[in-house]
């Protein structure tokens, strides 16, 4: 369990710290790709992108900060044996897969009550515009 709380409380620090800008790019990639390949309204695409974005960094804070640190009072300990010590490229797609499986939840919920939403495609462009945007977000770090 130990190391669950790592990953998840590194995660939370990563994506306050250097990842900031990872929701920002996959949020313009993601808005993108659905309106030019999977052809969707303006507005569907831009409210499917918000919402997906919203419920999965909320997520992830919500658990972090209810489930890590306030009921296992999980700290952040450098030194301990399960801290993953990532290098930056690692730490960008690991936030990356992780804001993408929480995306990929949240849309799967959703197409099964909205018919309009191909599943399929759908989950390939969660995946692409997060892992676009890990990429970007890695190739700027040494900009700040």
């Amino acid at each position: 369990m130990d190391c669950v709380g790592s990953f998840l409380l590194s995660q939370f620090l990563w994506a306050m710290t250097f990842g900031f800008y990872h929701v920002l790019f996959s949020f313009v990639a993601m808005f993108l790709l659905l309106k030019l390949w999977e052809r969707l309204p303006f507005i569907s695409s831009f409210l499917l992108t918000l919402f997906a974005h919203i419920v999965s960094v909320s997520f992830l804070m919500v658990v972090v900060k209810l489930g890590v640190i306030d009921v296992l009072q999980y700290q952040y300990v450098p030194d301990h044996p399960c801290v993953p010590h990532y290098n930056p490229w690692y730490a960008c797609l690991a936030l990356g897969l992780t804001y993408a499986v929480l995306q990929s939840c949240f849309l799967l919920v959703l197409s099964m009550h909205y018919t309009w939403l191909d599943r399929w495609r759908t989950l390939f462009i969660v995946v692409m515009s997060n892992l676009m945007s890990s990429i970007v977000v890695y190739k700027l770090l040494p900009a700040y």
